[in-house]
């Protein structure tokens, strides 16, 4: 059934397509950073990539070209992904052939020293991540029993029906035609699907090419996961210098909670805290005693498995933060800084339909780190043209064609309220107060992040004022000023070596845009659910959490005895919730998403209605009309309808409750609107009791055409189906996207090889000479000299 295919894996086309991807990603990638990063960071970097770009092949030889899924969209891509990654692979040969290969770092810098290092903690983290993921992801992802019933749990079991919607809508139902102007939301019929879709169709080409339910959500769960953590150790390892550091910060993201386990303890005890039942989570503590719930940091359980668009956004924005690191470590050459930053802006550029709130943080992270990369780029003018201006052209050419998906919800007139909102008290006045609101959902983070970003900042604007007075003559850094500089760093130096000194100084940039992230969350409002913010908090958590780990690791080193009694402790009470959480989700707790009968129920639904068909059904989260049927639902479940800003839910909802509920019910009347609503079908789950429609129908109109173990399907005569109105984006809309597109090209193809040209010529004549030194740090070490 759901969790077994016909064939074995290495059998299915869907297989080879991915490791075709796959191989083809890593050349790629080894072209392009090949000569400043290791083997470890090339393979974990290439996994996400590889996923992500076979997705939007898929997606655009399907929407554009044959306006279906179908096997010929995936044979295109699979051969497009092949032959790009033969170019690249001829391009290195060629290169290594004429000796070109490029001398992008400083001997002795960061970034030299960091190509040949070792990553045999890095891959040890992987290794742990896997064995972590898998009892999880195979418990979560439709387990079959032997009765033949589908099993999930946790919070994938609430969400999995949804993603499982918009898939199946490509297999069987609405979206079997569509094309990239029109997809229908299935969960609510007639209305545009307004939502990262990219990683569901993704599942749905999996299924294509051979792979069952199972599988195709499941591998990339794995793949991604593993990735991911590999990722963020990378990351945190070139912000922290520090091998454990980096470790302790990947067990910090994966067990980020904060004081849910301990109020459970004091009010229940440790048994039932620590209890893997339905009803405990530890990490929200669900509104024990009248209190409000805890933001939901369970890194697994909450976020990475549940919500599809974050299995593919956590480890593409984690691409894209290293890229972005790369491209400001000390050492690497303004030419490939500037490629690094061209690289940076292609992935956020494809981030929009796999999650918008990755996107978003993507656009924070560079607005902000460009300001505070003036030090570079005001006397290398080469990198504000060839880098940080050519980037921005290309993220804007790659996302403008995309955001159009979202101006339906985000920018309409009935939803702008709810959506993008500045809304100074949403967080902070989420457990009354901001403190408290962060307290209990990350215990020390946000308390130690501030304080070191204080320090940190104080610093960059002293800086700042010393190369103000330098430039202008003004007297700004004054000699209090100094010695409260030198005071200052002199004791950051003792505490956080690493983001001191001339080789290291580089790091403190990166703290006001991941700063940025952090405050954007907590005043404005994206969409209408406040924990919603949560998916876009974890980038700041990235960085956090390498910053937290390098101050338990010098603790631990420097803190001598108070330090070694003290850190235990700490970490019990950081890590213990989401310990507990993820250790939930391990232990395999599972309920029925799908009975044997609902999967027979959506079988012969399948078999015997219009894939046009448009489907009312009762307030359950499960219809097997949609989830494996593929048809559209008049109103599918509230949560999801509402968190999406639908317009009219609440005349969908009344016309449900009049057909099934009132006591005076007009059937002439209702009939009339069943047609002019084009909802053609009726599926009563078991727990619906009996509507009696016999004696307000007449049995020639509406009559009972499947009944199975409590399920009821009844038929609506005359729907027409044909030309069934659906929302889309309009052509004025996609053609000022798709002109706002080919002008970033252009200006982007400008700042490349004409703006930074002249820039290049004059600094020659002014100069001299073209051998100026590249890095910021090193040509202040150089002028001190």
């Amino acid at each position: 059934m759901l969790g077994a295919g016909s064939k074995a894996l290495l059998l299915t086309p869907g297989f080879w397509w991915i490791s075709t991807a796959l191989l083809s990603t890593y050349v790629i990638v080894y072209a392009h950073i090949g000569h400043i990063t290791c083997l470890f960071e090339r393979v974990m970097a290439s996994v996400p990539l590889a996923w992500a770009i076979s997705a939007w092949l898929a997606y655009l030889f399907a929407s554009l070209r044959y306006h279906t899924l179908d096997a010929r969209a995936i044979r295109d891509a699979w051969l497009l992904h092949a032959v790009l990654g033969l170019f690249h692979l001829l391009w290195i040969r060629r290169r290594r052939m004429v000796q070109r290969e490029s001398d992008s770092c400083a001997i002795g810098s960061t970034a030299a020293a960091a190509v040949s290092a070792s990553h045999r903690v890095g891959v040890g983290i992987v290794a742990m991540t896997a064995v972590v993921v898998w009892p999880m992801v195979s418990s979560r992802f439709l387990k079959e029993d032997p009765s033949g019933a589908v099993l999930s749990g946790g919070a994938t079991w609430a969400d999995l029906p949804f993603h499982m919607n918009i898939a199946a809508s490509f297999l069987y139902g609405t979206n079997r035609e569509f094309d990239y102007r029109r997809i229908e939301a299935a969960f609510y019929a007639g209305s545009r699907l307004v939502y990262p879709l990219l990683p569901d169709f993704h599942s749905a080409c999996l299924r294509v090419a051979g792979m069952s339910w199972r599988l195709s959500f499941l591998l990339p769960a794995l793949f991604l996961a593993v990735s991911g953590s590999g990722l963020l150790y990378a990351v945190n390892w070139r912000l922290t210098g520090n091998r454990a550091a980096a470790a302790l910060s990947v067990v910090m993201v994966m067990c980020a909670g904060g004081t849910g386990a301990f109020e459970h303890w004091r009010q229940r005890g440790w048994s039932h805290a620590t209890r893997v039942a339905w009803d405990v989570d530890p990490v929200q503590a669900d509104n024990e005693g009248g209190k409000r719930e805890i933001l939901w940091f369970a890194y697994f359980g909450h976020v990475f498995l549940p919500q599809r668009p974050a299995t593919y956004a956590m480890p593409l924005i984690l691409v894209f933060i290293l890229l972005i690191v790369l491209a400001v470590t000390e050492g690497v050459s303004i030419d490939q800084s500037a490629a690094l930053l061209r690289l940076a802006a292609f992935v956020a550029g494809i981030l929009p339909l796999f999650q918008a709130h990755a996107f978003l943080g993507a656009v924070i992270i560079c607005a902000v780190l460009f300001v505070m990369d003036m030090d570079r780029w005001v006397p290398h003018m080469e990198l504000l043209w060839k880098g940080w201006l050519s980037a921005a052209c290309i993220g804007l050419a790659l996302s403008a064609p995309q955001l159009p998906v979202y101006l339906g919800r985000v920018a309409s007139p009935g939803e702008k309220k709810s959506f993008l909102r500045f809304s100074w008290t949403a967080m902070a006045s989420f457990n009354r107060g901001f403190w408290r609101t962060w307290f209990r959902a990350l215990t020390l983070h946000v308390p130690l992040y501030v304080f070191v970003f204080t320090i940190v900042f104080a610093i960059l604007l002293m800086q700042a004022l010393a190369d103000l007075e330098k430039f202008t003559g003004l007297r700004c850094y004054r000699p209090a000023i100094q010695n409260v500089h030198k005071s200052v760093m002199q004791w950051l130096r003792g505490v956080l070596p690493a983001y001191v000194g001339p080789q290291h100084q580089w790091r403190m940039k990166l703290f006001p845009p991941f700063m940025a992230v952090f405050v954007f969350c907590n005043l404005v409002l994206i969409q209408p659910w406040v924990k919603d913010n949560v998916k876009l908090v974890y980038v700041w958590l990235f960085q956090a959490s390498g910053m937290a780990s390098y101050l338990m690791v010098r603790l631990w080193r420097r803190g001598g005895l108070l330090g070694k009694i003290l850190l235990p402790f700490i970490l019990f009470v950081m890590l213990l919730s989401g310990f507990l959480g993820m250790r939930r989700e391990w232990g395999g707790v599972m309920a029925e998403i799908f009975p044997r009968t609902n999967q027979e129920v959506a079988e012969w639904i399948r078999m015997n209605t219009h894939w046009k068909s448009v489907f009312l059904t009762g307030e359950e989260h499960v219809s097997p009309a949609c989830a494996l049927g593929g048809r559209s639902l008049f109103i599918g479940y509230l949560g999801w309808v509402w968190s999406h800003g639908l317009p009219n839910i609440y005349e969908r909802v009344q016309l449900r409750d009049t057909l099934f509920r009132s006591q005076d019910r007009n059937g002439t009347e209702l009939l009339q609107t069943l047609r002019l609503r084009r909802i053609s079908h009726i599926l009563l789950d078991p727990q619906v009791p009996d509507p009696d429609f016999e004696s307000i129908f007449d049995s020639s109109d509406v009559w009972l055409a499947y009944e199975n173990n409590g399920w009821r399907l009844y038929f609506v005569k005359d729907v027409v189906l044909g030309d069934r109105p659906i929302e889309f984006i309009t052509r004025e809309q996609l053609f000022f996207a798709t002109g706002i597109s080919w002008l970033a090209l252009w200006m982007a193809a400008l700042c490349m090889w004409h703006f930074s040209r002249i820039c290049v010529v004059r600094k020659f004549e002014e100069d001299g000479n073209g051998l100026l030194p590249h890095s910021t740090v090193a040509g202040r070490r150089i002028k001190a000299q």
